[in-house]
């Protein structure tokens, strides 16, 4: 039974980092979508 726990857990983890990961690569995409006209506002 523990091992079974410890599978789940080990796959809502390997869930979870890949959800972060996806998040963080929108973020990025989102931030470098935003940077150029705002510097060429302030340039």
């Amino acid at each position: 039974m523990p091992f079974v726990k410890m599978i789940e857990f080990h796959s809502h983890l390997v869930i979870h980092v890949h959800q972060n990961g996806l998040l963080t690569q929108l973020v990025l995409l989102y931030q470098l979508s935003l940077p150029q006209p705002f510097n060429k506002q302030k340039g």
